[in-house]
């Protein structure tokens, strides 16, 4: 069996690594983490709500983790039954083998690791020779993995928490441009004032970026997700992208709380979703999960 109960935090932290596992602890990104824990802000710079703080991308990193997988080292590799390929990382992001031929589906793996490595981060060797998977089938996967290699593949998963939510904040904010440029008169300044708003909240930007990361990751069937621009009228489907969130919003609820007023937004377009997805597909089958995560954006931690 593969699976194994999370193991306490402080047991994580006194032991060094549990080489039974083939998982090793990284210390230096918890201690990190709580160097700065009683920081009054996580925003580097109140003027640009896109230039956050080490401390911020590595809190930020931690909740998405939470949500994914309740900060599980196992569960960053992580291969889905009903998926034809892995999940990988903090947000799960998808990982094609070279013999994928499923619907239309991004490589975000893949395209984090180009990212990663503009970054100057030390990835490994074999995962820069191949922005494949190696694993063309789950039961290979789970067969190695607490191989040397897997181990590898986890450690540099958790040496780049930071980096990973960067990654989501670069997609988002490109595709914020872009709404931007397709967008006009008083729909753009009511667009650019919540969003300033809520992310001027101690809770905004992390539900931002971790709404974000779910519905860029989620799986895709039997119908291709939105990337957070404007509906497809061609599409008999609910548009959940975060903007489209955005613009759902309830003007008298945002106006006093804007957490609570992206919460229910959020809440109602995917339950909307859930019910004109045919059944069987994770719209509906995730639905009770992506619910009580959405719970994490209503108040302020």
């Amino acid at each position: 069996m593969w699976h194994f109960a999370a193991l306490p935090f402080a047991l994580w932290l006194s032991s060094g690594s549990f080489e039974k596992v083939g998982l090793t602890v990284n210390r230096a990104s918890y201690q990190r983490l709580e160097k700065d824990k009683n920081a009054s802000s996580l925003y580097t710079s109140e003027k640009n709500l896109w230039d956050l703080s080490d401390h911020a991308l590595l809190k930020i990193g931690h909740r998405i983790w939470q949500n994914t997988c309740k900060k599980r080292r196992d569960q960053i590799t992580f291969w889905h039954e009903k998926r034809q390929f892995p999940s990988i990382g903090i947000a799960h992001f998808n990982w094609l083998p070279a013999s994928y031929q499923g619907p239309n589906m991004e490589n975000t793996f893949a395209d984090f690791l180009t990212f990663a490595a503009k970054k100057r981060v030390d990835i490994p060797t074999w995962l820069k020779k191949n922005p494949y998977c190696p694993w063309s089938k789950r039961a290979l996967f789970y067969e190695e993995f607490y191989s040397p290699k897997m181990q590898e593949l986890r450690l540099f998963l958790l040496d780049t928490i930071p980096i990973q939510v960067e990654y989501i904040r670069d997609h988002l904010q490109n595709a914020w441009q872009k709404l931007l440029n397709k967008t006009k008169g008083k729909e753009k300044d009511l667009l650019i004032h919540r969003l300033s708003t809520l992310a001027s909240q101690k809770n905004g930007i992390y539900s931002l970026f971790d709404y974000s990361s779910v519905y860029r990751q989620a799986i895709q069937l039997p119908y291709k997700k939105s990337k957070g621009l404007f509906k497809d009228p061609s599409k008999d489907q609910e548009n959940t992208g975060v903007f489209q969130v955005l613009q759902e919003i309830d003007e008298k609820i945002f106006c006093k709380r804007p957490e609570k007023a992206f919460f229910l937004a959020a809440t109602n377009l995917i339950k909307k979703q859930a019910e004109k997805a045919p059944k069987n597909t994770s719209e509906v089958f995730f639905l009770p999960v992506w619910l009580k995560r959405l719970e994490t954006y209503r108040d302020s931690q």
